[in-house]
């Protein structure tokens, strides 16, 4: 049976990153990167995590989620911001393809939802985020980051939550 790392890139977002961990819960180690909190973020953060890395908060999300990779232990990688949610039926989903994979790396369609309203009109966002740690050669790119691996990507059925822009 494969295990599963999820990753988190956190910073001072203590009042929404509570619901995204326990969202999470499914994995077998949630770690948390946070890339130069100043409010409780780490605090609250906590009893949901597994590991927490401090990391440079120079913006290079690229680099985050390679220090996340570093630190996890399982065989899959799922990456995750503290502003997306992992509904059951996609945890359910990412748990069956881990441990019968046609890929070594799967996109992730978003549940858009811009300023609590969900955005019917916008297209498939999809997003590379569930791989195979071994087929993992790295993230790339200071921001619109994206990963480089080794191997074929497939497409997960299920969406998950992104709350983008709660307020303007």
């Amino acid at each position: 049976m494969s295990s599963l790392s999820i990753i988190v890139l956190s910073k001072n977002v203590a009042k929404e990153i509570i619901p995204t961990l326990k969202s999470a819960s499914f994995a077998n180690e949630v770690i948390l990167v946070d890339t130069g909190s100043t409010d409780n973020t780490i605090e609250v953060s906590k009893p949901f995590v597994t590991k927490i890395v401090k990391t440079s908060p120079v913006q290079n999300f690229a680099r985050w989620r390679n220090e996340g990779a570093k630190a996890a232990t399982s065989d899959w990688l799922l990456y995750l911001d503290s502003d997306e949610r992992i509904p059951a039926k996609l945890a359910q989903e990412i748990l069956a393809t881990i441990n019968e994979p046609l890929h070594d790396a799967y996109t992730i369609s978003r549940f858009e939802v811009f300023l609590g309203k969900h955005l019917d009109h916008w297209p498939d966002s999809r997003v590379l985020r569930l791989i195979n740690k071994s087929s993992l050669v790295r993230w790339q790119g200071k921001l619109h980051e994206q990963p480089k691996i080794k191997g074929t990507v497939g497409e997960l059925r299920h969406q998950m939550i992104h709350l983008s822009h709660k307020n303007i």
